[in-house]
C-alpha cells in the first residue's frame, strides 16, 4: 500500500533564494517564507477554546 506522505523525489536547492509556499485552501492564509525560517502560522493553543467559553 502506498503511503500518501512517501517522498516522491529529492531535489537539491540553494537554500538562500529558496522559498516555502504554504496555503492554497480557501479557508487558510497563504504565503511564502525562507527555507530555513519557521512557519509564520500561529501555534494552536491547548484545547482551542473560544474566548468566554468553558
Amino acid at each position: 500500500m502506498h503511503h500518501p506522505f512517501t517522498p516522491a523525489a529529492t531535489v537539491p536547492v540553494d537554500p538562500r533564494p529558496a522559498r516555502v509556499h504554504e496555503g492554497g485552501q480557501s479557508w487558510s492564509p497563504s504565503g511564502a517564507y525562507a527555507l530555513d525560517a519557521r512557519t509564520p502560522r500561529p501555534t494552536p493553543t491547548a484545547g482551542c477554546s473560544r474566548p468566554g467559553g468553558e
